[in-house]
């Protein structure tokens, strides 16, 4: 897994617990900021673990979003592994059926879950079961932000660079000064974030060496100023102008919705990436409703 190339201490660590996790049964909470990788680790302990073999069974977001009982699923799994993203998520009646269902030894699975809030926190104010949270707590695994492991970016860039040309066949490779771009950039979306760019540039960009020209309007920096502002409704400025042109060429009067089909997808693609493609968290982000961002999913072809 690319995200565990590191020379980071913090990140050896983490990677050290992930072995361990994958050589026990107990339960495991992984904790971090969104895009750290928490969805990636957790599967990777299950293919590392004499369970590998068995089912790797994400509970579904409209059991969360409807607050459906549990029992249905967890019988389906068997000796495999039941993975809950955000399992804070859960309401509290989720909760206990789910803290019932493992201290009754009912079902043989294996819970691996996630969570972007402090569990310790969720418990003090009532928002978390706590003998669930001490359930999860015996292995709890604190991934670290890509800021905390700035020394591992040249390591993560060189592994899926290397990847890319193995899959394609090709040598192709980034300048120095995207890289070092890349090195000094703030990483709000962490790890995910970065993987995510670089696979849109070698899948978008024609180059063979790819340079910071190749970067897209909507990959927008933490580090956004002004004049970086100035420059993106420039950009916009353009395409709206060669939008018009082509338009009146092609007898369309549509504008707004033209402009909105160019503008919107990769906004939506850049806001599911951020969140993992969790459609309540995206749309709440976008400022709609999730019906909406369905709409838009399929009507783009996200």
């Amino acid at each position: 897994m690319i995200l565990l190339v590191t020379r980071n201490k913090k990140m050896q660590g983490v990677k050290l617990m992930l072995e361990r996790a994958a050589t026990t049964d107990t339960a495991v909470l992984i904790v971090g900021e969104k895009g750290v990788g928490k969805s990636s680790c957790a599967k990777w302990i299950h293919v590392n673990s004499k369970r590998s073999a068995s089912l790797f069974a994400k509970l579904p977001e409209e059991y969360i979003s409807k607050r459906a009982q549990l029992g249905d699923y967890l019988k389906n799994i068997g000796e495999g592994t039941l993975f809950i993203d955000e399992v804070s998520a859960l309401s509290i009646e989720q909760q206990r059926e789910l803290l019932e269902a493992l201290s009754s030894k009912k079902y043989a699975f294996r819970l691996i879950a996630t969570s972007t809030k402090s569990p310790e926190s969720l418990v003090k104010h009532g928002k978390f079961v706590e003998e669930l949270y001490y359930l999860l707590g015996v292995t709890q695994i604190k991934l670290p932000t890509l800021r905390e492991r700035k020394d591992d970016i040249p390591l993560l860039i060189e592994s899926i660079v290397q990847r890319h040309n193995q899959e394609t066949n090709s040598a192709r490779s980034i300048d120095k000064e995207l890289a070092d771009m890349l090195a000094s950039r703030h990483w709000h979306g962490n790890a995910h974030e970065l993987v995510t760019l670089l696979n849109y540039l070698f899948q978008y960009s024609e180059a063979e060496i790819i340079s910071s020209k190749d970067i897209p309007i909507w990959c927008v920096s933490q580090h956004y100023t002004a004049s970086s502002a100035d420059s993106l409704n420039s950009e916009l400025h353009r395409m709206a102008g060669e939008l018009l042109q082509s338009a009146k060429q092609r007898g369309i009067f549509n504008v707004y919705e033209e402009y909105e089909k160019l503008v919107l997808p990769p906004l939506v693609r850049a806001v599911l990436d951020y969140t993992d493609s969790n459609k309540s968290q995206s749309s709440e982000l976008l400022g709609i409703n999730r019906n909406t961002l369905k709409k838009m999913i399929r009507e783009y072809d996200l």
